[in-house]
């Protein structure tokens, strides 16, 4: 019986591939996330980048990594909350400063 190797290299390859393209993807989603607020803020008004980042906060929940797969995800997921919610804060203290300054 013959052993063909070459298969499972692909397969792994095609997995890994898998993977990293996903971890992209989530990069990107997290950055979009995040730059959104930030963005409105600059653009508009600071009260526009506190919807922007509550609208984040809602994409990110809905296509965002769920927090239980593994250890990974979850420390992915939960680090982009922290990151939006992060960017929330600094909108709504621009915000608030904005009307009483």
């Amino acid at each position: 019986m013959v052993d063909d190797f070459s298969k499972t290299e692909t397969f792994s390859l095609r997995e890994l591939f898998s993977l990293l393209a996903t971890l992209i993807a989530i990069w990107l989603l997290l950055g979009a996330c995040i730059a959104a607020p930030i963005v409105a803020t600059r653009m508009f008004n600071p009260w526009v980048g506190v919807l922007a980042s509550l609208g984040s906060f809602c994409v990110w929940i809905w296509f965002g990594p769920r927090p239980m797969p593994g250890f990974g995800a979850g420390i992915i997921c939960l680090g982009g909350l922290a990151a939006i919610l992060g960017t929330m804060l600094v909108c709504l203290f621009l915000a608030i400063r904005s009307v009483f300054g």
